[in-house]
């Protein structure tokens, strides 16, 4: 069993909420996927988050905005997390943002200090792997 600690990071705006709490996730074979990394961090990001807070929503649905979401807050005339709209969690739709918003670059993850680039990169697991989910947010007008 190979047991990986996720964190989300989230870099850009000074007045934005905390980071996500990590969370842990398993995998039985030493070989995986970037997707199903990403998969397995957002469906156990999300099974914490059912019964949560609303500020520790935002900061889940800030990590993984929609390209639509970003172009309309860009056209508002600033990219902000603090009034995001917070429809129901729905894990297939959260899992299917999270791997186009990783396709579109909106975020990228490194795990054991290596950052791979496409959903179907293959990672070897070590125990204890640490992956980092980080967020860039862009400079309005930049």
């Amino acid at each position: 069993m190979y047991c990986v600690n996720v964190e989300s990071l989230y870099w850009g705006d000074k007045n934005a909420l905390e980071d996500l709490p990590p969370v842990e996730i398993s995998f039985d074979t030493q070989q995986v996927s970037v997707e199903q990394i990403i998969s397995r961090a957002v469906t156990a990001q999300v099974n914490a988050l059912q019964q949560t807070n609303h500020e520790q929503r935002q900061r889940f649905q800030r990590q993984y905005l929609s390209t639509d979401e970003i172009e309309q807050q860009a056209r508002d005339g600033r990219i902000s997390m603090h009034n995001c709209h917070l429809p129901p969690l729905d894990l297939a739709t959260c899992i299917g943002d999270a791997i186009s918003g990783f396709g579109k670059g909106h975020f990228f993850i490194a795990v054991n200090g290596t950052r791979p680039v496409a959903l179907n990169d293959q990672i070897i697991l070590m125990p204890n792997s640490k992956v980092q989910f980080v967020r860039l947010m862009p400079l309005v007008g930049g």
